[in-house]
């Protein structure tokens, strides 16, 4: 009898064991299933798509859309603080600005080249080198040492939006100091673009999205030139900081 209840009493500790054993496998199992579950969400969530094939994905235009209003909401309060910091500037228009106003305003020809070029192919070009390369190129070299050091890896996809934005802003100074010391004033706001076609760009890593948002931006500007110079009534166009204010399209000053 007692014989028979200590094999009984070991064959449960046995049948125990296993259970917990298997209780044990069936957790880790389920653990790591769920890491590959988020791994395959991250994976697909920046999967190569080709461009051709953006434009069928709706997410693309809302996010277009959506970076925009944020960057002119982000740009007019910058231009406030700005001035209520430092005070108005009479002039606040760049060479770049310069430039833009006096192809739209010259002949039809140039007028129509420079809306192609404006509105096509600059955001085409300026992204692929800035956003496809520079950012893409900075931000992966990110992620590759976050894996390891979250923090540094962190610091370095935060220079990938400041440096890309930097020389994007930089290239709109003819790549000189000088002018960029000159024009100071309105460095920021193509900082603050720069930094939203990034955004655009890194959300799900479509470059469309940040050309899309690119072209809009450069799209409404040459209406708001066209405004402006239709009110001018062949006048001199001044584009200064109170005529955008009043309006409320103090960002449309800047172009391309």
């Amino acid at each position: 009898m007692t014989m028979e209840k200590t094999e009984n009493q070991t064959a449960a500790q046995v049948q125990n064991e296993d259970f917990e054993f298997l209780k044990t496998q069936n957790e880790v199992t389920v653990i790591d299933i769920q890491d590959q579950a988020e791994r395959t969400v991250e994976k697909n969530k920046y999967k190569h798509v080709y461009i051709h094939k953006q434009f069928l994905i709706p997410r693309v235009y809302t996010t277009a859309i959506m970076v925009y209003v944020i960057f002119i909401v982000c740009n007019i309060a910058c231009n406030y603080i700005l001035d209520a910091i430092f005070g108005p500037v009479e002039d606040n228009t760049s060479t770049n600005q310069d430039k833009l106003v006096e192809g739209l305003t010259g002949s039809k020809s140039v007028m129509i080249f420079f809306i192609v070029y404006t509105c096509i192919i600059a955001p085409l070009l300026e992204e692929f080198i800035f956003r496809s390369i520079i950012f893409k190129i900075i931000n992966w070299a990110g992620k590759k040492v976050q894996e390891k050091q979250k923090f540094i890896g962190i610091i370095i996809r935060i220079l990938a939006f400041l440096i890309s934005s930097f020389l994007f802003a930089f290239a709109h100074f003819d790549l000189s100091f000088d002018v960029l010391i000159k024009e100071i004033r309105t460095f920021p706001s193509y900082f603050l673009m720069g930094l939203a076609f990034a955004f655009a760009y890194n959300r799900d890593n479509y470059l469309l999205a940040s050309i899309l948002t690119h072209s809009l931006n450069n799209i409404i500007a040459n209406i708001a030139i066209f405004f402006l110079y239709s009110n001018s009534k062949n006048e001199s166009i001044n584009i200064d900081s109170s005529i955008f204010y009043n309006y409320g399209f103090n960002s449309l000053k800047k172009f391309i």
